[in-house]
């Protein structure tokens, strides 16, 4: 009895084997340009690039449904890059995608990816005869600005759903670090950005001689403590290391994403009048 128990092992653990490997090839692999990624067998993608943006469309054999990627060419360096490309991207490509429904409404939408919680933007309604929902992703990768839209007819939702999870959880840009820093939107309707509850005066002793306005760029984390301050210095010195000095003691309410405690930007200006005024 014990050999025949010992003989029924390997065979058991080969038969297991193979079902894995047949599970994993249900799954094909895209890579070209920018990024790679995995989809299902039952769909098509196919590539649709124009310098200095690399789009790649990808659908499913049967029903109605369209996930884009669009990755920009140019590195985005900073928040305020990303939010200027992230506004001219989203207005024209969603805005196209909104043109095409009779009527919708908007609602912010959270996306996982990776060990993040990133916010969207959703629009549901009539899209030709079918209710229909869009979704819309904008984030950063490895300096790589990345669009996602995800379009499909509500009634096969439950089925693209796994093509849209397999697809957003193996995207990766070529070359880049799988555990990188990713940039996305703070200031959507799944957000809520703390409030400042604390703005300190600069400390100065005298007024400037004309009107000074300096913008200070702060970086906020979690518990709305403020761990980083900078500003051009293109302005009196005197004055912007004064606004840099005040802002490093500000502090706010903790900015709530997708329902987490999230580390964000943003940036306090300063007005220092002239004495004149």
């Amino acid at each position: 009895m014990c050999s025949k128990q010992l003989f029924l092992f390997p065979i058991l653990i080969f038969v297991v084997a193979c079902l894995c490997v047949q599970a994993q090839s249900n799954n094909k692999t895209f890579t070209s340009g920018a990024i790679s990624f995995e989809y299902p067998s039952t769909w098509r993608a196919y590539e649709k690039t124009s310098k200095p943006v690399q789009q790649v469309n990808i659908v499913p054999d049967q029903g109605n449904a369209l996930i884009m990627i669009s990755v920009y060419g140019d590195k985005i360096n900073d928040e305020w890059e990303f939010e200027a490309l992230k506004e001219q991207v989203v207005k024209t490509r969603v805005g196209k995608i909104a043109s095409g429904f009779a009527s919708f409404t908007e609602a912010g939408e959270c996306m996982q990816f990776r060990n993040k919680k990133i916010p969207g933007q959703m629009i549901k309604g009539m899209y030709g005869q079918e209710p229909t929902t869009n979704s819309s992703f904008s984030l950063v990768i490895d300096k790589k600005f990345i669009h996602l839209l995800y379009l499909r007819e509500n009634r096969i939702g439950a089925v693209t759903d796994e093509g849209w999870k397999t697809i957003v959880g193996s995207l990766r840009i070529k070359g880049g670090d799988p555990k990188g820093a990713i940039m996305y939107d703070t200031d959507s309707d799944e957000s809520s950005k703390g409030k400042a509850i604390k703005l300190p005066f600069p400390p100065l002793t005298a007024a400037p001689k004309f009107l000074r306005e300096i913008p200070v760029r702060v970086e906020i984390d979690e518990a709305g403590n403020v761990i980083s301050a900078t500003a051009p210095r293109i302005i009196d010195v005197d004055y912007t290391d004064a606004a840099i000095t005040a802002a490093k003691k500000a502090k706010f309410l903790p900015t709530i994403i997708c329902g987490e405690k999230t580390k964000v930007f943003t940036t306090i200006t300063y007005v220092f009048h002239s004495a004149d005024n």
